[in-house]
């Protein structure tokens, strides 16, 4: 299983045992886990690489969305786009007994600290998940100024630095440390970010790990937000139909900005982050020159007899 499935996992887990829902978050997955080890068919749709992911994300929308908890669907999404094929059951099936032993106060037994590249999966899965719960360009700019300058006092202190990075202190006491560092001082968000690196990495790696949580929540802006070109003028009924369209190719809410662009002939370009979804006219023509070039033809001709 992927760290970021983990991390991701981590993140609802915490949230659902604050508010109480963790029982039946769990309940609910047992049940998508349940079904689909019960169902060839929709294990093997599932697991089939050569469907569109967005066609098997649409299937199981439709098979559970409105029928788990928005949490479980969360979880859900984030394994089908994150895990090959043929690992998402399994992946679903831990998630299920995962969430069942930890709603059961069963907590997991501690794990060695990953190494850097997985312990940089494992956080980027957890914050993933963590700003989701993070609305408005407000908030989120507070989150990312309130871990920005910690990430700062933590380098510019000696005795900070050396606290979090001593091996010889359990991660319970680094973890606390942080709480009470931040706890009165900054949003929750940021301090269950700046949190979790200490559980699950090596203390050596602390600081690089607040590094790639800094540019992870700088980068947060950019994917909530669809750079459209279009060819014409789009009215605000037409902007949010096309925000709407995006959000569910993509999986995730987006706003969209639009300019317009006559070379394009027709349609539109979205770029949201490294994504871009091209629908344009413009497109579609180079798609067609492209099918119509044929080879050249080698033409021997002779006297018929």
């Amino acid at each position: 299983m992927r760290q970021a499935i983990r991390g991701y996992v981590d993140a609802i887990a915490e949230r659902c045992a604050a508010d109480g829902s963790l029982p039946g978050v769990a309940s609910d997955m047992e049940a998508v886990a349940a079904l689909l080890g019960s169902s060839d068919e929709l294990r093997s749709v599932v697991a089939d690489t050569g469907v569109p992911l967005v066609s098997r994300r649409t299937l199981l929308e439709e098979l559970f969305a409105g029928k788990v908890a928005a949490a479980a669907m969360a979880m859900l999404r984030f394994v089908l786009e994150s895990e090959r094929g043929p690992e998402v059951p399994a992946d679903v099936d831990w998630v299920a007994q995962h969430l069942g032993a930890l709603s059961q106060r069963m907590e997991p037994a501690e794990s060695s600290p990953l190494g850097f590249k997985a312990a940089e999966e494992r956080v980027l899965g957890y914050a993933t998940a963590l700003l989701e719960t993070v609305h408005g360009d407000a908030e989120l700019g507070e989150v990312e100024d309130e871990l920005f300058r910690y990430r700062r006092i933590v380098g510019a202190s000696e005795d900070l630095l050396g606290a979090m990075t001593n091996q010889d202190l359990p991660p319970q006491v680094r973890g606390a440390l942080v709480a009470d560092l931040l706890g009165a001082k900054t949003t929750p968000a940021t301090v269950a970010l700046a949190a979790y690196p200490v559980a699950v990495g090596r203390p050596r790696d602390y600081e690089a790990l607040l590094d790639v949580l800094v540019e992870r929540v700088a980068a947060e802006a950019n994917r909530r937000v669809a750079d459209v070109r279009s060819a014409v003028e789009l009215d605000e009924r037409q902007k949010a139909d096309l925000g709407a369209a995006l959000s569910k190719v993509l999986g995730r809410s987006v706003d969209v900005r639009v300019e317009v662009d006559g070379s394009l002939i027709g349609g539109f370009v979205a770029t949201v982050g490294d994504t871009v979804v091209d629908a344009s006219v413009r497109r579609q023509l180079d798609i067609l020159k492209e099918r119509l070039a044929a080879p050249e033809l080698n033409i021997t001709t002779g006297e018929r007899h």
